[in-house]
């Protein structure tokens, strides 16, 4: 097969410039020109032009792609699709292996091994490359700038062990369109909210800070679609790899924990079997293990814990917008109420329900259904228990206290 070789030069590096791809500087260069295949020897660094990768306007002054790699990088090269130039060539598969790192102003991405599938987009003559699939694997970290914030600026971010991203072909192009991204081992992936473009924030003007959300998981299924341009459309977020692509819906699965950050209050833990949220509204699901498969079959409820408090239940159903939950069904709500004496410990409270449990961080009130149970617990000598059929308000402020209608109080 012919073979194009170019070997380093006195100071050990081969330098080659193409329109298609860039500039590159690496150890070695293999060229096979009978199957459009090439050799990229590591360590070696890949600066590539937003225009190449990017389509739009402002891409064309920005700062470059750059890629660098220690051990190799095979390439698979194909006709770039352009009918001025027939003989464009254009990457259709690259694999990089060795700690490889893809970053500009605004993406930060690293990986033991990465391979990636691009296609051609032709659309109003303008040629540029769209992912069709990625695959990472070792170590896989990431980190995206938020709107209108750097790189250094509280970044939106994912780390695994091994992250998968599909597309589906668009109906009318017919180019890929990122669909789904599979993130599997130890996964971390967090988002910050922007407090700021809130209506509250809009009338009494006060500067917020951006309040971070991170999920904690061995396998997380998020599903993407186009980002709308008007209200109510799907959620930007650095997860989705483009930026006229936002998430559809987050699934976590095999055990998960959520870190939530409120305005002024302290940050809420969540552990669950399961989650599954629409962050369009900011709604999600929590489920706890029912216990079926276990080996000792004992359920294990969803447990959140804010501060002191502890509440479990089956199934959450959690607002992040409204910082407000619900509990379908029976439950347990654990809550220290501060003591009267400076310096003290308070007095853990614990209440239970049979139908449903409401809580409004913002108002700090909880509210019971059906057959009501409170006990003080930790202090035998000062055990207080009062029991109600119907319903039940607590404030959880810097004094706790309790309204009950239909019930009876046991000292």
């Amino acid at each position: 097969e012919d073979r194009i070789e170019l070997e380093p030069d006195q100071f050990g590096y081969v330098e080659v410039v193409d329109p298609g791809i860039g500039t590159v500087a690496c150890h070695g260069v293999r060229y096979f020109r009978g199957s459009d295949k090439l050799n990229l020897v590591g360590p070696g660094t890949m600066e590539i032009p937003q225009k190449v990768v990017r389509r739009d306007a402002s891409s064309a002054d920005a700062k470059p792609l750059m890629i660098t790699w220690q051990k190799t990088i095979d390439v698979d090269m194909a006709s770039a699709g352009d009918p001025a130039n027939l003989r464009k060539k254009a990457i259709r598969h690259a694999l990089m292996t060795g700690d490889v790192s893809i970053k500009d102003s605004g993406f930060d991405m690293s990986a033991e091994t990465l391979d990636l599938l691009l296609a051609n987009n032709t659309e109003k003559s303008k040629n540029s490359q769209v992912l069709e699939h990625l695959l990472a694997m070792g170590t896989v970290r990431i980190k995206v700038a938020r709107s209108g914030a750097t790189l250094e600026d509280k970044p939106q971010g994912l780390n695994a062990d091994r992250l998968e991203v599909l597309t589906e072909p668009t109906p009318v192009t017919n180019l890929p369109a990122l669909s789904r991204m599979l993130a599997t081992g130890e996964v971390q992936a967090w988002t910050y909210s922007n407090p700021n473009e809130s209506e509250e924030s809009k009338t009494n003007g006060k500067e917020k800070r951006p309040l971070r959300q991170t999920i904690y998981t061995p396998k997380l299924d998020v599903s993407l679609e186009p980002k709308e341009k008007t209200n109510g459309g799907a959620v930007t977020t650095g997860l989705a790899f483009g930026q006229n692509t936002g998430v559809k819906s987050l699934v976590a699965d095999d055990g998960v924990k959520i870190e939530m950050e409120f305005e002024e209050s302290q940050t809420v833990v969540a552990t669950a079997k399961s989650l599954v949220t629409d962050p369009r509204t900011g709604k999600a699901v929590l489920k706890g293990d029912s216990g079926l498969g276990q080996p000792n079959g004992i359920p294990k409820p969803v447990t959140i814990r804010m501060g002191e408090n502890n509440i479990i239940g089956a199934e959450v159903y959690l607002d992040q917008k409204a910082r407000s939950f619900e509990i379908p069904g029976k439950g347990a709500f654990t809550l220290v109420e501060p003591s009267k004496v400076p310096g003290e410990k308070g007095m853990p409270v614990e209440i239970t329900w049979s139908q449903k449990m409401t809580y409004d961080d913002r108002t700090k009130l909880a509210r019971f259904l059906g057959h009501i149970e409170t006990q003080t617990l930790d202090r035998p000598d000062q055990r207080d228990k009062m029991t109600c059929e119907e319903f039940l308000e607590a404030q959880i402020a810097e004094k706790a206290t309790v309204a009950a209608a239909g019930g009876k109080r046991e000292s």
